[in-house]
């Protein structure tokens, strides 16, 4: 899955969290520090489980809510139309 490279995708950081802009629908969309944390990571290209590790590191967090919070932000975002199968 990539993550903000749809052509109607746009994003920045503002105060440690990312705003999405889906451009198709004009919906924006937050996400709390630790999903901004996922998103950037994944969006530099980093692979699912190297992010988890990152994650548990940086927020010292179990890998498996990691692992489990990442599959439903992901879903999320693949339902909302921000993410594109790779």
């Amino acid at each position: 899955m990539i993550l903000g490279r749809k052509g109607d995708v746009q994003w920045t950081i503002m105060d440690g969290e990312a705003v999405i802009l889906n451009l198709a629908t004009g919906i924006y969309y937050t996400l709390d520090r630790v999903g901004t944390v996922i998103w950037q990571e994944l969006t530099a290209g980093k692979g699912i489980e190297e992010t988890v590790e990152f994650v548990c590191a940086r927020f010292d967090e179990e890998a498996s809510v990691v692992r489990s919070d990442m599959e439903e932000l992901l879903a999320h975002l693949k339902k909302e139309q921000l993410s594109v199968p790779e």
